[in-house]
């Protein structure tokens, strides 16, 4: 089982472009699962997050717990439901349909791997955070799902 766990605080916009994104993933069903941990929620946001139903599931903080605060409440949440895989998501993410097939293949691949990462892509380019801050590269490999770094 692999957990999604998107941090959400404050934009239905964000939420919605993510979540929307995520549920186009073509990894079969009942070997995955989106949870939502609600930072800090807000009525607009909770309306939001239920509108999808089961299709997600949900942890609302009443309080900001933080980045890693929020993370950790998803982290612990998936792992207490088996979860063998916890992929870490910002709420502004949009994502390949293939791209949880892809990094499971490459965490998979080799017994020695202990953590993967997909491609980070904005705006159609490449970003390398070993180049200069924003700097964007239009060609070339970031430790991508598939690549053994």
């Amino acid at each position: 089982m692999t957990y999604v766990v998107v941090l959400g605080y404050h934009s239905v916009a964000d939420i919605t472009r993510c979540v929307d994104s995520l549920l186009t993933t073509d990894y079969p069903a009942g070997r995955w699962r989106i949870l939502v941990v609600d930072n800090d929620s807000r009525p607009e946001t909770r309306e939001l997050l239920t509108s999808y139903g089961n299709h997600i599931d949900v942890t609302i903080q009443e309080t900001n717990t933080g980045y890693a605060g929020g993370m950790n409440i998803g982290i612990r949440h998936a792992l207490e439901r088996g979860a063998e895989y916890v992929v870490l998501l910002n709420q502004d993410t949009e994502v390949d349909p293939a791209w949880i097939s892809q990094l499971v293949m490459a965490a998979e691949s080799d017994p020695r791997i202990g953590a993967v990462q997909p491609r980070v892509m904005l705006g159609g380019k490449n970003f390398s955070p070993s180049r200069e801050e924003g700097e964007l590269e239009g060609e070339g490999r970031f430790g991508h799902s598939g690549d053994l770094v």
